[in-house]
């Protein structure tokens, strides 16, 4: 008679506990129903990664209650796997990126990790050249008139210092987090955001009432 096989699941984890979901559309311009972690669970033990592959005993993983179980057939689910691109594909995504790459580049050197420079990409840099050059001709353009009163005003982003501002709090966050030798970057990123997106929305949340 054939061995019978053993059966694996995986316990799914939202890192966020629930406001991943509810501040998502705020900060990435879509919902993302969780910031996924997973577990997998074979003969009563549980692996998953931390500070490199960690086994304890199933369902006692340092993230809480598992959000799903789902029973393993040869892949795990494309909505886990796809959640990153569908992260780094917003703007929120484009910013922290850069950020992330440089620190797990840091950690494979074996040099301490620094507090997170933001820099533009270079089709923001082109986008700015451009608006300066515009920006530049129209300002020739008026000296050149007699003496009309100048209606028009620079566009301003008004999210701009409050983006700013978010930027480098997670970036701090972070920087504090992956100090510690705790979490990959990637984990690191997810808990520093979600300290931030849990600080405004404590905020936000006493405003609405108040």
């Amino acid at each position: 008679m054939a061995e019978e096989g053993h059966k694996v699941s995986l316990h799914v984890y939202d890192l966020s506990h629930g406001l991943a979901r509810q501040l998502s559309m705020s900060f990435l311009g879509k919902t993302i129903e969780a910031i996924w972690h997973t577990g997998v669970v074979v003969y009563g033990r549980e692996y998953y990664y931390g500070r490199g592959i960690q086994e304890v005993v199933a369902g006692t993983a340092p993230y809480g209650t598992p959000m799903r179980v789902v029973d393993l057939g040869n892949n795990i689910p494309d909505y886990i796997l796809n959640l990153p691109n569908e992260v780094t594909s917003s703007p929120m995504g484009a910013l922290i990126m850069p950020m992330i790459q440089n620190l797990e580049t840091t950690l494979r050197a074996g040099a301490v990790p620094q507090a997170p420079q933001f820099r533009q990409s270079p089709v923001t840099n082109q986008l700015n050249w451009s608006t300066e050059t515009e920006s530049s001709k129209i300002q020739a353009s008026k000296e050149q008139t007699s003496g009309k009163d100048e209606d028009a005003k620079p566009n301003v982003d008004p999210l701009g210092d409050a983006r700013s501002k978010l930027q480098e709090e997670i970036g701090m966050e972070f920087a504090a987090i992956m100090v510690t030798g705790t979490f990959r970057a990637s984990e690191a990123a997810a808990l520093a955001t979600k300290k931030v997106m849990q600080k405004y929305g404590h905020i936000n949340m006493n405003a609405a009432q108040s």
